[in-house]
């Protein structure tokens, strides 16, 4: 049993649409530093709507919710949390708004008082990394869509979160330890299975463009 305290802590959470409907009904969710987790359940079980939630873009109807030891309840409270944790919607275009791929990846860093010269090295380095090199000027509207999931990546992982989420189809949460790179599988959680189990020396591969 991990004697941590979890990054992410949700107790007792309810959580209703304006419809009346009823997506999560009493759920309970700890996430550890070092966990990597994956959510597997049908469409429209509250995958997202957990996300949500834990990014401040939906309100519970009860419950609390704990993030980095703290409980957060206002928008204040989520805005610090938006620096630590990183989400990356499904739909790259919801995310992409610059003209061009470099401006869009150096936002983050901009926004978090990096200076230009630093904010220019974090896009090289985070193109580089995601085999993206010489996509700094292309147009980001006119990207193939796994172009624009892998620059909607780079936005994520410029900011260096602490916590990195991806909304469905294949939902993935990891934790990044400082000064490392992203590695490893996530462990599959899965409502009718047990977790599978991969070895620690597996390594992230690079997606296809």
């Amino acid at each position: 049993m991990n004697s941590e305290a979890p990054i992410i802590n949700l107790k007792n959470v309810d959580f209703k649409y304006p419809s009346g409907q009823t997506v999560l009904n009493q759920l309970n969710f700890k996430f550890f530093r070092g966990d990597r987790i994956g959510l597997i359940a049908p469409n429209g079980s509250g995958k997202t709507t957990l996300f949500h939630l834990i990014m401040g873009l939906n309100k519970p109807v009860s419950g609390q919710i704990e993030l980095f030891g703290q409980p957060v309840t206002t928008a204040k409270h989520f805005e610090a949390v938006r620096r630590r944790i990183g989400l990356l919607f499904q739909d790259p275009d919801d995310q992409l708004f610059s003209p061009s791929v470099k401006e869009d990846v150096a936002f983050g860093p901009l926004n978090l008082g990096k200076s230009i010269e630093e904010a220019q090295e974090i896009v090289r380095r985070t193109l580089a990394y995601l085999g993206l090199e010489g996509f700094e000027d292309r147009i980001t509207f006119k990207l193939s869509g796994g172009e624009k999931r892998l620059v909607s990546l780079a936005t994520i992982l410029a900011m260096e979160p602490e916590v990195r989420r991806k909304s469905p189809g294949s939902m993935m949460v990891w934790f990044k330890p400082p000064n490392s790179r992203v590695s490893g599988v996530p462990r599959r959680i899965s409502s009718t299975s047990a977790p599978a189990k991969f070895p620690e020396s597996a390594r992230w591969p690079k997606p296809p463009l």
